[in-house]
C-alpha cells in the first residue's frame, strides 16, 4: 500500500484519507454550504456519490500520462483505497453530519 495522500496532505490511514476525499467532494472544495451538502446526501445514495467522485476525479484511472509511474495502477490502487472505502466514508458523513460539517457560529 502506498502513502495515504490527498491534495498534498498525508493521512494516517485509508479511512481518514477517504473521509477527506468525501468531504471535499460534498463541499465542492468549500463552495457548497451545509444545506447544499445535506441536499446531496438526501438525494443520492452513498454508492452513487462514491461513483460520481471516482469517475469525475478519475480516481480509478491510471495517470501515467501525467506522472512518472511506470505501471498502470490507478490513483486509488497506489493508495490502497477502494470504492467500498469511499462508500463507507460517505455513509459516515451521512451518519455524523454535524461532526464533519459543524455549524458556523
Amino acid at each position: 500500500m502506498g502513502e495515504c495522500e490527498f491534495q498534498s496532505a498525508l493521512y494516517r490511514n485509508v479511512r481518514e484519507m477517504c473521509l477527506a476525499i468525501a468531504e471535499e467532494w460534498l463541499s465542492y472544495s468549500g463552495l457548497n454550504d451545509r444545506d447544499e451538502i445535506q441536499k446531496a446526501l438526501t438525494s443520492s445514495s452513498d454508492a452513487y456519490l462514491a461513483d460520481q467522485c471516482i469517475n469525475m476525479w478519475r480516481l480509478d484511472k491510471s495517470d501515467d500520462d501525467i506522472s512518472t509511474f511506470d505501471d498502470a495502477t490507478t490513483w486509488m490502487q497506489r493508495r490502497g483505497a477502494t470504492r467500498d472505502d469511499l462508500i463507507e466514508s460517505f455513509a459516515d458523513i451521512r451518519a455524523n453530519f454535524d461532526e464533519h460539517f459543524p455549524v458556523d457560529d
